[in-house]
């Protein structure tokens, strides 16, 4: 309790934060900042955030692209013999 009273602790946290606030132009709050690529601002229905995460999630972690290979080239690497 006694560290939420020291007002000096946090100021430089409190002034980093209005800093990064005034570089991304955000005049209001609440506004949230997710994965420094997208934002959440003003009253949103509880809904708002789970999208936002999920698309964050689904941006930062694409599925898999596998590339089908022709039949001939199966076979090459199948067939390739073997040596010691």
């Amino acid at each position: 309790m006694k560290a939420l009273n020291d007002k000096k602790q946090y100021a430089q946290n409190v002034k980093d934060d209005q800093y990064e606030a005034k570089r991304y132009g955000i005049k209001g709050i609440p506004y949230f900042i997710i994965n420094q690529k997208y934002a959440v601002s003003g009253l949103q229905p509880a809904q708002a955030f789970p999208e936002a995460l999920d698309k964050v999630w689904k941006d930062d972690n694409p599925a898999p692209k596998l590339e089908a290979l022709s039949a001939d080239l199966l076979m090459a690497a199948v067939s390739f013999p073997l040596t010691s």
